[in-house]
């Protein structure tokens, strides 16, 4: 449990910054963007919480003529329209001064407010969020802005706030170690069931079988046309969501096996006579991405269906097994071969049923066959055992991760009451709410009027070194009354070039004052 041990109160995002919309340079300017060295953040950058770089830079032109605004670094970055928002509200914190686009909001937190408190508040209350603030347009989902500025939060003072962040991030880490660790070990096992399906068609599954067998048991030299009845194409008629008979697709073929989710259905009798699918029918996917094009199942007669047009229909013969042929298909023999003679549009990959009846490969006898198909169906169904636990290892890991934050920013009654110490932090930030030509001449009249508190104030944080020193830190350091220090670190943090600059210090998760020419 991470506690409480200094007053938090209620606010809103509003409360806690200034926020700064974002914008597209134009392409056509090549002036902008070529060789750009500036980071200009987009939806698609969202996934890590600390965020260094982008995909995308403009240069410093796009800067000066207008086209784009620099933010600092500790900035909170929030997607507000994306297709991604009807399920999950992704946010990051930069290390680096950035621009962003016109699909992110940043929210600049003031004086004494770090970024990743208000970061882990808004993940551990998403789903709220989300209802109150995500509005569906005609092509995405985009987040109703003053609903979002209005979104309760908790604020308390910054030396707690490090020291939740520091605490909830120590315990998080951890989390994120086992999580990673769940996921690599889910990523070999299909690395795993590749080496099985090698090993099985050089010979070495069954090795020890043949050396138990009477006289010598030699595999043939094949090529698919050799062992099968039929290759056909699927219906090309167009599916519906009702029907009498389930249409497979593309998508119901799922590490080798079939899939009965998410089915297509057609009712016509003719398309139904001519493309019924029987037990044992080899279905190979001859249309989809590089990666995934020749990806085979077997159709063991589950339930009536056919097959779509981007499959082909394989009739085996009485040589070969269909569990067997379809192995052999999704080995990394077979894979190769596919990748070999695909062909290649914009977007997906297609190989014909001429190509796929060429595949040559070495055929065991029946009996070795039925051996290799019982092996390796029994390797698989351990593997998917496996498969089940660590996901939900991955699934319980998430879970805990979101009842550690929701545990420790549940509100509590007593957060209604005011705070004096918390009452100071929200005026300082509330008296950056101006327009910034307005802000950076009250800045101004500010420093003017506290000579004396901002060189003091300068000096204490150069003091500091080149790390520079934390809000608490910084008063510390200055024997000088708290709105005095307020007013001089404010002024300074608006001057024209800045006195002072904002930075997040990711090692220990807390904001620092940092001389601007430390």
């Amino acid at each position: 449990m991470i506690g409480r041990r200094a007053p938090w109160r209620r606010t809103t995002l509003d409360a806690l910054g200034r926020w700064q919309g974002g914008s597209t340079p134009s392409k056509r300017i090549a002036a902008y963007w070529k060789n750009g060295d500036v980071p200009w953040v987009s939806p698609k950058d969202f996934g890590p919480r600390i965020l260094a770089t982008s995909q995308d830079k403009v240069t410093e032109l796009a800067l000066t003529d207008g086209r784009a605004n620099r933010l600092p670094s500790g900035a909170l970055l929030i997607v507000t329209r994306s297709g991604i928002l009807s399920h999950s509200l992704p946010t990051a914190v930069t290390t680096v001064p950035v621009t962003i686009n016109q699909d992110v909001k940043a929210l600049l937190p003031g004086p004494g407010i770090n970024p990743v408190f208000v970061q882990l508040q808004i993940e551990a209350f998403t789903d709220q969020l989300l209802e109150a603030a995500v509005k569906s347009g005609t092509t995405v989902e985009s987040v109703d802005f003053d609903a979002l500025r209005r979104f309760p939060v908790l604020l308390t003072t910054p030396a707690e706030q490090d020291r939740v962040v520091s605490e909830i991030s120590d315990v998080l880490s951890r989390l994120e170690r086992s999580r990673a660790a769940a996921q690599a070990s889910l990523d070999q096992l299909d690395a795993l069931h590749a080496a099985a399906l090698k090993s099985a068609f050089t010979g070495a599954l069954t090795a020890g079988w043949r050396a138990r067998q009477d006289g010598e048991i030699a595999w043939k030299p094949v090529r698919l046309q050799d062992v099968v009845e039929s290759l056909k194409y699927g219906s090309a008629q167009k599916s519906r969501p009702t029907g009498d008979v389930a249409v497979l697709r593309m998508g119901n073929i799922q590490s080798g096996r079939l899939d009965w989710s998410n089915l297509v259905y057609t009712s016509d009798p003719a398309e139904i006579e001519k493309h019924r699918l029987e037990d044992g029918c080899v279905l190979f996917n001859r249309t989809n991405s590089p990666e995934l094009v020749g990806k085979t199942a077997v159709y063991h007669g589950e339930q009536p269906a056919i097959a779509a047009g981007y499959l082909i229909v394989a009739r085996c013969g009485p040589d070969v097994l269909p569990d067997v042929l379809a192995h052999f298909l999704n080995s990394p023999a077979g894979r190769a071969y596919c990748w070999s003679v695909k062909s290649d549009g914009v977007s997906q990959s297609n190989i014909n049923a001429r190509k796929l009846e060429a595949f040559e490969f070495a055929l065991p006898p029946l009996a070795e066959q039925l051996e290799i198909a019982t092996r390796l169906d029994r390797i698989g169904l351990s593997i998917e055992s496996v498969r089940r636990l660590l996901e939900g290892v991955v699934s319980d890991i998430g879970s805990l991760r979101r009842q550690i934050l929701t545990s420790a920013f549940r509100p509590d009654p007593d957060e209604d009451k005011p705070d004096a110490e918390i009452g100071a932090l929200l005026k300082a930030v509330s008296d950056g709410q101006v327009d910034t030509d307005k802000r950076t001449k009250q800045g101004r009249r500010a420093m003017l009027k506290a000579k004396l508190p901002r060189e003091t104030v300068l000096a204490a944080i150069q003091d500091a070194g080149a790390s520079g020193a934390a809000f608490d830190d910084a008063m510390s350091r200055i024997a000088m009354d708290y709105e005095e220090m307020k007013a001089a670190i404010f002024a300074l943090l608006q001057e024209d070039p800045p006195g002072l600059v904002q930075i997040y210090d990711a090692a220990s998760g807390a904001i620092r004052l940092k001389a601007a020419t430390t």
